[in-house]
């Protein structure tokens, strides 16, 4: 009995043999999706790729995504992805070829920067919220979004043990940011990663994002970027289209910094939400020998004594810094006979909120912040505006 050849939808095969022949395109594979008839094509770049040729692989690759696929079903979809070393981009729905032609030109310009990884990409899902944080198989945290559709759910976590925090051995999915009119193909959103790990340290990796503000950007009215650092344990998102300012590439280093000094796993992401009920919105992950082999009892004397304590103050007054509201979950290691060691404290109209299980350790927090804002605003504290609500979260 005959076996039936697989249909080569025509569209395909004639994208195929136009991107072979253009200099600097190494490969190109396309893949079917079973029934579904989509299909993902990925074409793989030479790391010397003349500006001409780069311009004609978005042309032909966009025209590829716009085009119908005549031997597919009704509703099959196609998909492509252009691969550059390290970097992937994805971004094909702005609405004419010139403008995906700026979109790679800007992202071929990136990858030469020396990023370990770079990714532009299509933020194609809108909840709202930035999407939990959870570790495999884990609940969402409190207080999080429900989570979104596909790889754009915010994939926090990666295990370390019975830890759960990012690393840079894959791109980060992206977290949807908090918008509510309806997407088009002409206002598609966009997602940029930039993976800046350094081996000289997070200064370093600092200076190579701000180098990339030096190259124009065509922009996106709608999107986010997505920037980890010290081997993916410090990530932030910015649910922003617009780079990150310095300010903001400057704080997300401090954070860096902070866990740079003390030992273990430790990892922090953050989220910034301009236009969400919490403007900023941490969750930092200690796990460590000062914080294990606790019970319920003892854990919160050990925090405050240990150096993971000293660090959580220090990020208590970045967070503060120029953010009206603002939530830190912390996740230490698994207490004795129970579940890991969790608590979360916020700041809301320049109110500090406590963790009402953790009265002693939201007690001294509270402390603290109170003292750092009488640093910055002494009239706030003085007047009663910024003040520690006693009655908890």
């Amino acid at each position: 009995m005959e076996t039936e050849e697989a249909t080569v939808d025509p569209h395909v095969a004639a994208v195929d043999d136009t991107l072979k022949q253009i200099d600097g395109v190494t490969s190109v594979t396309a893949d079917g999706e079973g029934s579904s008839g989509n299909v993902y094509l990925t074409v793989n770049l030479a790391e010397q790729l003349s500006p001409e040729a780069l311009s004609e692989v978005a042309r032909v690759t966009k025209e590829f995504v716009d085009t119908p696929l005549a031997a597919a079903g009704s509703g099959a979809t196609a998909h492509a992805e252009l691969v550059l070393g390290n970097a992937s981009y994805s971004y094909f729905e702005p609405s004419t070829v010139a403008d995906v032609e700026q979109q790679v030109s800007y992202w071929s310009q990136l990858s030469a920067l020396g990023f370990s990884s770079v990714r532009i990409d299509t933020l194609d899902v809108f909840v709202a919220g930035p999407g939990p944080s959870t570790a495999p198989g884990g609940e969402a945290a409190a207080g999080d979004a429900a989570p979104v559709e596909g790889h754009l759910a915010s994939e926090v976590h990666d295990a370390f043990g019975n830890a759960a925090v990012a690393t840079s051995s894959a791109s980060p999915s992206p977290s949807a940011p908090e918008y509510t009119d309806p997407v088009s193909d002409s206002n598609a959103p966009r997602y940029v990663h930039l993976d800046a790990t350094s081996p000289s340290g997070v200064d370093d990796a600092a200076r190579l994002i701000e180098s990339a503000r030096a190259i124009d950007d065509p922009g996106a009215s709608a999107g986010a970027w997505d920037l980890t650092l010290l081997d993916g344990r410090v990530r932030g998102e910015f649910l922003k289209p617009e780079m990150p300012s310095s300010q903001e590439v400057d704080r997300l280093a401090s954070f860096g910094d902070e866990l740079a000094k003390l030992k273990g796993e430790n990892a922090i992401h953050i989220v910034e939400s301009p236009n969400g009920s919490t403007e900023r919105r941490a969750e930092l992950a200690l796990f460590n020998d000062e914080l294990s082999e606790h019970s319920k009892t003892t854990i919160e004397d050990a925090f405050l004594e240990s150096s993971s304590g000293r660090a959580v103050e220090h990020i208590l007054g970045t967070l503060d810094d120029g953010a009206g509201s603002w939530r830190l979950s912390v996740m230490g290691s698994p207490l004795t006979g129970a579940n890991n060691f969790e608590f979360a404290v916020e700041v809301n109209d320049c109110v500090f909120h406590s963790d009402d299980n953790w009265r002693k350790l939201s007690s001294h927090l509270g402390n603290v912040w109170l003292a750092q804002r009488a640093g910055a605003d002494p009239r706030s504290v003085a007047t009663g505006r910024c003040h520690v609500s006693r009655g908890g979260n």
